[in-house]
């Protein structure tokens, strides 16, 4: 296969995990602000919602050159793909543009919206379910490509297919995991209740993901079995994303510490992050499975030199940028020092020490 081919399909396949794990921690942080909400559970309600800043709506950037990346690098891609995922792509930017418009009104009013909330918490979990529809349709047989180019569209083995069935369940648990993670992390700075929160659901969602991991994998053996045998023929890998995901649920389990929810909250990251680079290392070389190779589907060499140029450069314009309002606008909260300065998920009794020293 052509090297140039492997190196595009690489940059993307980064951009998309880049993407998902920070998607993941926006998405999952509207569902537990909605669910803390629901449970009355005020302290790890204002945890998601120190979190949860329209910040994280940059990260969609990323979506957008995964788009844009994928119409230059492949352009067979875009009248393939656009076709089969009109609908479900549709109703993905249909979400995301409801779950941001509510979270920037939620922002700005005083009070806590039940419909605003509701938008937050669903539209965090039904999002990553449609977005994986791009990798399943690839491998599950729905799109069919016939003599003259056309795409046909079983639309029963794009919804009904195990494969994407397996892998929007695991979407859905997944995101709720890592940003309990992170969020138990913050919560054990702020309020015990908020922290045995999000501990609890870190766990449940671990234990949960464990069992849907091995339901991906029989699907793939169902639907796609050459995936399936790469996926075996790399079982070392696999033995370490199974022990990153022990080792995550070990640390949890141990008594409430920040040591422990760093070394749970890094393991995980890292854990899918690896399981996303494994996936997609053993789907080459297939843009679509049994019909279109990446190397027949790559631009011409001067336009794939001007684009890699491009993104490269644009990819590390973007995590700068990220990192930046990172470090800026999402960070635990803490006492400024200034009147009249404090923060909503600061603990009473630290806002009680603040005011008296005035």
């Amino acid at each position: 296969m052509d090297s140039r081919a492997t190196i595009a399909y690489g940059l993307l396949w980064g951009v998309l995990t880049v993407y998902a794990l920070l998607a993941a921690l926006d998405f999952g942080a509207g569902f537990y602000r909605w669910l803390a909400g629901l449970r009355g559970n005020a302290e790890a309600r204002a945890v998601a919602q120190d979190f949860l800043n329209p910040v994280w709506e940059v990260t969609n950037v990323f979506l957008v050159l995964l788009v844009v990346g994928m119409e230059g690098f492949f352009p067979m891609a875009a009248n393939i793909f656009g076709t089969a995922l009109l609908l479900p792509f549709s109703l993905a930017i249909i979400t995301l543009a409801v779950r941001g418009a509510a979270i920037g009104f939620s922002h700005l009013s005083k009070q806590s919206r039940p419909l605003f909330e509701a938008a937050i918490g669903v539209g965090g979990l039904l999002a990553p379910a449609l977005l994986v529809s791009f990798v399943a349709v690839s491998e599950s047989g729905a799109i069919t490509l016939d003599a003259a180019g056309g795409v046909a569209v079983s639309q029963a083995l794009l919804w009904l297919s195990p494969l994407y069935l397996a892998l929007a369940l695991l979407a859905i648990v997944g995101v709720t995991h890592l940003s309990a993670l992170v969020l138990y992390r913050r919560a054990l700075r702020q309020n015990d209740s908020a922290a045995a929160f999000y501990r609890s659901g870190a766990i449940h969602s671990g234990l949960v993901s464990g069992a849907l991991a091995l339901v991906l994998l029989l699907a793939l053996r169902l639907t796609t079995p050459d995936h399936f045998a790469a996926l075996l023929n790399l079982w070392p890998l696999l033995v370490v994303i199974a022990a990153g995901w022990a080792l995550t649920l070990a640390a949890l389990r141990q008594s409430p510490s920040l040591r422990g929810s760093l070394i749970a909250a890094v393991a995980e990251i890292a854990t899918w992050a690896l399981a996303l680079v494994v996936f997609g290392m053993t789907r080459l070389p297939w843009l679509l499975y049994g019909h279109v190779r990446l190397d027949a589907a790559l631009t011409p060499p001067a336009m794939f030199t001007v684009l890699m140029v491009t993104v490269v450069l644009g990819v590390l314009r973007l995590l700068t940028s990220m990192a930046l309002f990172y470090m800026v606008l999402l960070r635990p909260a803490q006492p400024t020092g200034v009147p009249g300065v404090e923060s909503a998920a600061q603990p009473e009794r630290e806002r009680t020490l603040v005011t008296a020293g005035r």
